[in-house]
């Protein structure tokens, strides 16, 4: 009768219903693709994945309300963590309180509702569909580092050089972005060692994973692997955990030194040792701990030392900092103290979501102002994000979001150190242990970078969170909702009108990009009418425009439609404020006769401390303000300046010229007139080279527009000088 009834309910699971198996197939599905999915025809390589995430998630939700509805009492598994969700959306609204726009809030908030609802559904998947789930991501790695491998190699295109580390972008576009990506799937990939005949696909593609990532010589990601390592060889002694058979671990171990070996060499291959002998020597400790409690305060001041020892501030080992340095520490440091100024500025809920990038340039002046930055005084571009999570958190969310973030890991922490001592399995403690193990490296690898702000990177720890709170390694609470008709209808009407607006704004959104891209094609073909036709479109599609908006302001601005160039300049103060903005808002201001604003603009870009080439361009166009005031001696000032640091600055001396012609100061002007020209002939003639070889279409289209400009000033330095004589 056992055996019968068995076979019936594998039988009737077989058979349920396909709408009842839709939401987990998908979900499968999308674990599997998203990370390989990107787009030549989109501006951003994470752009493409978030609206893909953001579709698909859509799709899942509205099988899942189906399948939801026609279960009689539907049960939705709710892990104690899940009120972190809430607590972040709830620190995401009250950020509007800042200085970001709600339509940036929104999409971001969006962006957290989603990943929290894929953290929902993978906490509820079917037991037989969670190493299906593991399986995707592990496979989707492997695809993401097959792909950098032949990009490494130069057999396939990538990122900069043509080949070698900075070359390995595989669908993420930046290597920093893969080698985490892959980092954070390592550990967790070792649950898949469990399955009888595919265990060595599963330990084969994690050693090629870890091989590549080495590879890319991130820092960051050995940190957090380095850390999880160490994690989970205390937790195997303290709380006893099952390893695999001998014969799995020697495999695990010979790929992993094989990797370390063939990648970094022999020294690799001795620190691998090392850090193995290390390991073993805190899984001792670990048993120890277990019988000895107040070795706790040991670990603890132990680990507190070593965070002092590898933080560049504290650590009193040279290595360290110049390891830091060779890393762009500096630059790092800049952004974290910019974030810094943010969260003075709002200190209780933030700047906004999604407001760093916006504001970031300026705030540098503030930062630059204080005794901190005065040794920070060197250029440095706009940033997208902190380079550190946590940072990010407190600039845009304020205290609150902090709060939220840090209770939220505390809560993590008391839940899996909970769910470990309660278990009773060895075998599913190694697995919430490698689990685990994933987390840590993501959480670790927050700290010099940006992982959640990556789609691809954000998907995996979701899934990984999940896996880990799941019924699986044991009780996670439940929630049995009774509702009538009336209350299933209300919640299929909000959950599909849910899924429906967030499907369409985000095909709207991307259909929007392509005509971006369209629009930036056009541009640089010189077909202006045609990219106005696109940029318009492009701006009208968009839930938000943002860079879409900027070009729009560079295209009518281009076309001579100064006063629409500067309405759009001027949105974008708020919404996409690369130190390029000002310029063109500044070349805009001086078409449209306005001075004071010209020079409003260009003094608070001076003071974030641009690149050379970019300040000189600001100092052009300040003279140039001068100059329409009639302040003929502070336009001379600003051109002396410029042409002391760049005596080729073709349009200074033009420039020049023309103001020691109103002084009559004419064997001055001449001369100016003449060495302009002489500068302009010799640009000319590199530009004519460059065009005459195969360009892509954005470096023709600047050469075409360089060589436009060069052509126009030649005209009026040789008119000039024949007025002259």
């Amino acid at each position: 009768m056992s055996k019968k009834g068995k076979k019936r309910g594998k039988t009737e699971a077989v058979r349920s219903p396909w709408p009842a198996r839709a939401p987990w197939l998908l979900l499968v599905f999308l674990l599997a693709t998203q990370p390989l999915v990107f787009s030549p025809w989109n501006t951003e390589y994470g752009y493409t994945k978030s609206i893909y995430t953001l579709v698909l998630v859509s799709l899942i939700l509205v099988f899942w309300t189906w399948a939801l509805l026609k279960t009689p009492k539907p049960k939705v598994e709710l892990s104690w963590l899940s009120p972190v969700l809430p607590g972040l959306l709830l620190a995401a609204f009250l950020s509007a309180a800042g200085q970001t726009p709600l339509c940036v809030i929104l999409q971001s908030a969006a962006l957290i509702l989603y990943f929290g609802l894929i953290f929902l559904l993978v906490l509820n998947a079917p037991e037989r569909y969670q190493s299906w789930i593991l399986g995707a991501l592990v496979f989707s790695a492997f695809g993401n580092a097959l792909f950098a491998l032949l990009q490494y190699l130069g057999l396939a295109p990538g990122g900069p050089g043509g080949k070698g580390p900075s070359a390995m972008i595989a669908t993420m576009g930046n290597q920093q972005f893969l080698a985490g990506f892959l980092s954070y799937l390592i550990f967790p990939g070792f649950v898949l060692l469990k399955a009888k005949k595919a265990w060595p696909i599963a330990a084969l593609s994690l050693g090629f994973n870890f091989a590549v990532l080495l590879l890319t010589h991130q820092i960051g990601v050995r940190l957090g692997l380095g850390a999880a390592f160490l994690f989970i060889a205390f937790g195997l002694g303290f709380w006893q955990g099952s390893l695999p058979s001998p014969k799995k671990l020697g495999v695990l171990a010979i790929l992993g030194l094989a990797a370390l070996g063939g990648t970094l060499g022999l020294s690799g291959l001795i620190a691998g040792l090392a850090f193995l002998l290390c390991a073993v020597g805190v899984y001792f400790l670990g048993r120890a701990a277990r019988r000895y409690p107040l070795l706790w305060l040991g670990i603890l001041a132990g680990a507190a030392v070593a965070v002092i020892i590898l933080l560049p501030v504290t650590t009193p080992l040279g290595a360290v900092r110049d390891l830091w340095a060779r890393k762009s520490g500096a630059i790092r440091a800049w952004d974290w103290w910019v974030g810094y100024e943010m969260w003075k500025d709002f200190p209780f809920f933030g700047i906004g979501l999604g407001g760093y990038k916006i504001y970031f340039v300026p705030y540098k002046p503030k930062f630059l102002a204080t005794p901190r930055g005065a040794s920070y005084a060197f250029p440095f571009p706009r940033a997208d994000q902190a380079h550190n999570e946590y940072v990010q958190v407190a600039a845009e969310l304020g205290t609150l979001g902090f709060l939220v973030v840090v209770g939220g890991l505390v809560l993590l922490a008391y839940l899996g150190f909970r769910r470990l001592g309660g278990l009773r399995d060895p075998q599913k403690k190694w697995e919430l242990l490698v689990l685990g193990g994933g987390l840590i490296t993501a959480l670790v690898h927050a700290a010099p970078t940006f992982p959640f702000h990556l789609p691809a990177s954000s998907l995996a720890f979701v899934a990984i969170l999940g896996l880990a709170m799941s019924p699986h390694y044991g009780p996670v609470g439940d929630l049995r909702p009774s509702l009538g008709k009336k209350g299933r209808a209300i919640l299929a009407i909000f959950l599909l009108s849910l899924a429906l607006g967030v499907s369409v704004i985000s095909v709207r959104d991307i259909v929007a990009d392509g005509y971006l891209l369209s629009a930036q094609a056009s541009y640089y073909l010189g077909n202006l009418d045609m990219a106005e036709q696109q940029i318009t479109k492009a701006v009208k599609l968009d839930f938000c425009p943002r860079v879409s908006l900027y070009w729009y302001g560079l295209i009518k601005a281009g076309l001579g439609k100064f006063t629409e160039a500067k309405e759009a300049f001027r949105q974008c103060l708020t919404r996409y404020r690369p130190e390029a903005l000002y310029l063109n808002l500044a070349g805009v201001e001086l078409q449209l006769g306005n001075p004071e604003e010209v020079k409003k603009v260009l003094t608070e870009l001076l003071a974030t401390v641009p690149p050379a080439d970019m300040a000189q361009e600001a100092r052009y166009y300040l003279a140039a303000a001068d100059l329409q005031r009639g302040d003929l001696l502070s336009a001379k000032n600003w051109l002396d300046e410029i042409l002391r640091e760049n005596p080729d600055h073709e349009r200074a001396w033009l420039l020049l010229g023309e103001i020691q012609w109103r002084r009559y100061l004419l064997d001055e002007a001449k001369t100016a007139f003449q060495r302009a020209l002489k500068v302009i002939d010799s640009q000319l003639q590199r530009v004519n080279a460059r065009l005459s070889r195969p360009l892509p279409v954005q470096e023709y289209g600047e050469l075409r527009v360089q060589k436009e400009k060069l052509e126009q000033m030649r005209s009026r330095a040789l008119k000039a000088l024949e007025e002259i004589s």
